[in-house]
């Protein structure tokens, strides 16, 4: 039996866990707009898993990324850092979206 949740209620369910650090609010707000459209897009609902999407999905400021997986952006300013840096990642994973700061993707 599954129910359909309300935003206040995915970000809860992370804070119930103790992972309310886990992501930003506008990350949160991302995730949980990502997960609705999927279960509209595929016809079924989704058991929201918080443990599951915690472990699968990351938020990082792009120099993090850039040092986590040797993105190469020698001698760009931070507008072409921050295009590379989503170009490598959609080319390696799913990206959720880009807020002011980080990027929401798909751990891999």
């Amino acid at each position: 039996m599954f129910k359909h949740i309300s935003k206040s209620e995915f970000i809860g369910a992370f804070r119930d866990h103790g992972r309310e650090d886990s992501f930003s609010y506008e990350a949160f707000s991302m995730l949980y707009n990502y997960f609705v459209n999927m279960e509209d897009d595929m016809g079924t609902p989704i058991e929201l898993d918080v443990v599951a999407i915690d472990c699968e999905y990351s938020e990082l400021e792009f120099d993090e990324i850039v040092s986590y997986h040797g993105v190469d952006v020698e001698d760009m300013d931070e507008d072409e850092i921050e295009e590379e840096v989503t170009e490598f990642l959609c080319n390696n994973t799913m990206v959720v979206g880009v807020t002011s700061s980080t990027i929401v993707y798909l751990s891999f």
